[in-house]
């Protein structure tokens, strides 16, 4: 990086944090390529471990792509076998997800290695920093995504 110093160079906390993301999720992609596994499906993976029956328009919400592009990632990831899409009553648009046992496996490996990139980012904040900055991020998202 350059010479350039970035402290007070923002002086939003929003632009820091959209800068910190990108730069965190260029690290985590490249991560993941050892996976075969891009950023946006990983955090469909997790959204469908913890909510089965997320429907394809919250998936949507939640990694910032249309339907066309969840529906992509959601076919690669069947065809990978790591989840199971099974047809589910008619009067519901889109299928149920469920991770099978290779996704489930997945998931225990990436959270090792998101662990030790949170440790890589933000190692150095106390461990009560980091969980404080966690729950506001999230009460955020909680507030904003709709």
């Amino acid at each position: 990086m350059s010479e350039l110093k970035l402290r007070g160079y923002w002086n939003y906390c929003g632009l820091n944090l959209m800068m910190l993301s990108r730069v965190w999720e260029k690290h985590i992609n490249e991560c993941l390529t050892v996976y075969d596994l891009s950023l946006h499906q990983l955090m469909i993976l997790r959204l469908v471990a913890s909510t089965p029956d997320i429907r394809p328009c919250e998936l949507s919400r939640y990694i910032g792509e249309g339907p066309t592009g969840v529906g992509k990632h959601l076919g690669k990831l069947q065809k990978k076998g790591l989840i199971e899409r099974p047809q589910v009553q008619s009067w519901r648009r889109g299928k149920e997800s469920k991770l099978t046992d290779e996704g489930k496996e997945l998931l225990t490996l990436t959270d090792q290695m998101l662990h030790r990139q949170e440790e890589n980012f933000l190692g150095h904040l106390p461990r009560a920093t980091r969980q404080g900055v966690n729950m506001t991020i999230e009460n955020i998202l909680d507030r904003k995504i709709k």
